[in-house]
């Protein structure tokens, strides 16, 4: 009876415990965001925020699932979510599908084809492309979305339709946007390292590459 009341006090306790170091901690963070610039402290970007981190071109945020999938698209104007109909986990299996040469056919159709014609991006002539800013999560990050296509057709191809680049996060892109572009690394400079894999082991030769570097 005495080691079932002591044990009873001794969950209290630690439930206590844990209740005041959560108050406390909230308390910290509500002292925090009463400082100048500090008001978000901890929270997730506004949508006024959302919008600032793009520059010249959307942001496309990629999520993984196993039941499904959605792209939330940032742009000056709007934020705004489609649904991947066609992607789930068994899709973004990378062992499934490279060893097919299918993986380039199944991101194109299924995740980069839908986002690139939601934003009107169609394949140009003469003119120049858009940028659009990837940012994969879980899974869809060993997927190579800028160079998805189908190469069957050699028409299909997010190369033809938009130029483009990769972040970690709207933090990241956010921050970025803060430093004066004249004091980013490599500012002015007219050069760029390209490696070229002409052969890679156990996948087909790609012998154009030189050409396109």
């Amino acid at each position: 009876m005495y080691l079932s009341s002591f044990s009873s006090i001794l969950r209290s306790q630690k439930h206590m415990s844990g209740y005041d170091a959560g108050q406390k901690l909230e308390r910290i963070i509500q002292t925090i965001r009463g400082l100048r610039n500090f008001d978000r402290f901890l929270m997730a970007p506004s949508e006024d925020k959302l919008k600032d981190a793009v520059g010249a071109g959307p942001i496309v945020i990629l999520n993984d699932g196993d039941h499904r999938c959605d792209a939330l698209i940032i742009t000056k104007m709007e934020l705004k979510s489609i649904r991947l109909p066609h992607l789930n986990g068994k899709d973004m299996s990378w062992e499934a599908t490279i060893h097919e040469y299918t993986v380039v056919g199944v991101v194109l159709g299924q995740v980069a084809e839908p986002v690139l014609d939601n934003l009107g991006l169609s394949k140009t002539e003469g003119r120049s492309l858009t940028r659009v800013w990837w940012i994969p999560a879980g899974r869809l990050t060993r997927f190579p979305i800028h160079a998805a296509d189908y190469h069957l057709s050699g028409t299909r191809t997010v190369l033809d339709r938009a130029i483009s680049s990769y972040a970690f996060s709207v933090r990241v892109l956010l921050q970025s946007r803060r430093v004066p572009s004249s004091e980013r690394p490599g500012a002015g400079s007219d050069k760029a390292v390209l490696v070229g894999m002409r052969e890679t082991p156990q996948l087909s030769n790609l012998p154009l590459v030189p050409l396109e570097i």
